[in-house]
């Protein structure tokens, strides 16, 4: 027997604590009544009762408590044959679920071997089954009963994700942790080139670990595939659009295909492309016409392989008309106004309609009808305009404001409340602000630096609560998000008329104004168009805590009423469309297309995946225990220590409550 922490020990010297306490027990005599003390002889007496210690098993309890911790924190450990401990490893058979095991019969022949390895494993033998592409979930075990396992098994099904052998590796290292046991691992798998990691390191199993490889298949079979498509997501006139898509082929000979462009199953286009000996080309159609509303597009060929679902590529499309968005301006009419429409033109199809209006009008009428509102510089505003917008951002609209001279002076932000405490206003000379991104994943941000823009005029004002996407030098808040009932509220702390700042003379500028009026009006959620894996942000489509329905591509809800209230994101797992819908009326139509990585099946070298598998091979001694014949190992015994304090704790404080109840019965 030895110690992992020998240190621990030195708590063994808290036993004096109980022992000490109990001596310490205070007695209470009955004062009696005597005439005088005169004639009585001062002295000491001693009392043997006070000393005796009573409580005797409460102390017992006690000082074992303390001796069971400082022994389990010093984790004593006892030897044991390396034989013996082996009879302890956990099988582990993990079968490849990806998007490339749908070629042929990959799924039935790596099910086969599976039960075969299960079959070859003695009895009694406890084992798991694991499903694994760009994750591993562990369907069945640990268990020794086969029918648990086999149903396990039967329950695998390819998918349409990528695999990922460096994801299976970080999955078995937290298994053998969790276990405490060393690993047989037999992993069935096409042994894609694609699934392995940029770094070797990171196929390294557990210390202990036994791994087998098994193969499927012949390795680099034909395959064709609509690799990707470039197609609209929104269309905002009813003229026909330009799709193009790359067709692509592996390990194949030189071909003639014919192309399809569909939209809702209506075929709209077929065209022939000639693709070269394992390479790419590039087939265009020009007759996309949708009418209003949203679309399933689709591009597919006619390639005769055995791999069909990556033969076609979804897409999704909106036909809608430009929304408008409200704008309210300071009396005196800055530039600003000029600058965003100007910003918001220059893109092709945008999709917005400034309409202008002076901040301090009457009736802002009935704002739901605008994507997002846009206030310049607002100062005091109208209560009647201020509750307007109060109530369309608590409703799930959104409003973006600018902070100029009228604002600054009235000492804080409308809506938010946020405290300005003043500006710097140095004028047009040498004096200025920089301004950096301090979240690179705003969506209004994304891809944009502020670096060369000088700020000459800027408010002070205290974030609070808010989300800060960029700040000033002296790292004030420049933009910032918050975030009221089911909206938002984002606030640019200066203005946008090229006096306080030369934002608008700048490239990023008209980036800026686009990314964010697409934020704001709701279409920032990302490209309609995904890859299978991918995980949504259900948030986005609201406030969190309000229900967000997903409607999977079998046109079944894909959550609960509970995981649609609760849920903050979503994963999209299966190739078709999924259509989102939030509180508001907001909708989303989602393509998702199973990972084109998974179309190539060139197969890992013969050599790579002899090296991961000898250098698994068990040779080195695992945590629980694993080794060659004639090794001794070590069985660590401090969570059973631990279990045994527990014990102590609850049987104290049981004879704690019944030795006070005695007392204050007494």
């Amino acid at each position: 027997m030895g110690w992992l922490a020998p240190g621990f020990l030195a708590g063994l010297l808290a036993l004096g604590l109980p022992l000490w306490l109990h001596l310490l027990r205070r007695y209470r005599n009955q004062p009696r009544p005597f005439s005088s003390l005169m004639f009585f002889e001062p002295r000491t007496q001693s009392s043997i009762l006070h000393r005796r210690l009573r409580y005797l098993a409460l102390l017992a309890l006690r000082m074992g408590l303390l001796a069971l911790l400082a022994l389990a924190f010093a984790n004593p450990f006892i030897s044991e044959p390396a034989a013996k401990a082996t009879e302890r490893r956990l099988l582990v058979v993990a079968v490849d679920d990806s998007f490339s095991m749908r070629y042929g019969d990959h799924m039935e022949e790596a099910k086969r071997r599976a039960r075969g390895v299960l079959d070859g494993a003695e009895h009694g033998r406890l084992a798991m089954v694991a499903a694994f592409d760009t994750g591993v979930d562990f369907v069945a075990g640990p268990s020794v009963d086969r029918n648990i396992l086999d149903a396990g098994l039967g329950s695998i099904a390819a998918g349409d994700e990528g695999t990922s052998f460096g994801a299976l590796a970080r999955a078995l290292r937290g298994l053998a942790a969790a276990q405490r046991s060393a690993l047989d691992v037999h992993v069935i798998s096409d042994m894609q080139k694609a699934a392995m990691p940029p770094a070797f390191a990171d196929l390294e199993l557990p210390a202990g670990s036994r791994l087998t490889l098994d193969a499927v298949g012949k390795g680099g079979e034909a395959n064709w595939t609509v690799e990707s498509v470039n197609a609209p997501t929104r269309v905002f006139d009813g003229g026909k659009k330009t799709v193009s898509a790359v067709v692509a082929g592996y390990n194949t000979a030189e071909t003639t295909l014919a192309a399809t462009l569909a939209l809702d199953g209506r075929v709209l286009e077929t065209k022939t492309v000639t693709a070269p000996a394992g390479g790419r080309a590039t087939v265009e159609f020009t007759g996309l016409e949708t009418p209003y509303g949203f679309h399933r597009g689709e591009v597919r060929i006619n390639a005769a392989d055995e791999l069909t679902g990556d033969n076609r590529y979804p897409f999704a499309v909106e036909r809608l008309d430009p929304r408008p968005v409200l704008l309210f301006d300071s009396a005196r009419k800055t530039r600003a106004a000029l600058y965003l429409h100007a910003a918001l033109e220059a893109a092709d199809a945008s999709g917005f309609q400034l309409e202008e209006r002076a901040s301090g009008s009457g009736d802002p009428g009935d704002l739901s009808r605008y994507a997002f509102v846009m206030v310049l510089d607002p100062g005091r505003m109208p209560a009647r305009l201020e509750a307007a917008l109060d109530g369309y951002v608590k409703r799930g609209g959104a409003v973006f404001l600018t902070l100029g001279a009228e604002t600054l002076s009235a000492g804080k932000t409308p809506l938010t409340g946020h405290v300005i405490r003043g500006a710097e206003q140095p004028g047009r000379g040498e004096t200025f602000e920089t301004a950096a991104v301090t979240e690179p994943g705003y969506p209004a941000l994304k891809g944009l630096t502020l670096e060369g823009v000088k700020f000459y005029e800027a408010a002070f004002t205290e974030a609070g609560n808010a989300r800060v996407a960029a700040r000033l030098g002296d790292h004030t808040p420049l933009l910032m998000e918050d975030r009221i009932g089911e909206g938002k509220v984002v606030t640019f702390a200066s203005a946008l008329d090229n006096v306080a700042n030369d934002f608008p003379l700048k490239a990023s500028f008209v980036a800026f104004v686009q990314q964010m009026a697409d934020y704001l009006g709701g279409a920032a959620a990302g490209t309609a168009n995904l890859t299978a894996g991918t995980v949504v942000d259900l948030h986005g489509e609201g406030a969190a805590g309000a229900a967000v329905d997903v409607t999977g591509p079998d046109g079944k809800r894909a959550l609960s009423l509970t995981e649609a209230a609760a849920l903050p994101t979503y994963e999209l797992k299966q190739d078709g469309f999924y259509e989102i819908r939030a509180p508001g009326g907001r909708r989303r139509l989602l393509a998702v297309h199973a990972d084109r990585r998974e179309s190539d099946l060139t197969r890992v070298p013969e050599d790579t995946l002899a090296l991961w598998a000898k250098g698994n091979s068990g040779d080195a001694p695992a945590q629980a225990g694993a080794g060659e014949p004639g090794e001794m190992v070590q069985k660590p015994l401090g969570r059973y220590l631990l279990v045994l304090a527990l014990l102590a704790a609850v049987s104290e404080s049981l004879f704690s409550v019944r030795y006070l109840w005695n007392r204050e019965a007494a």
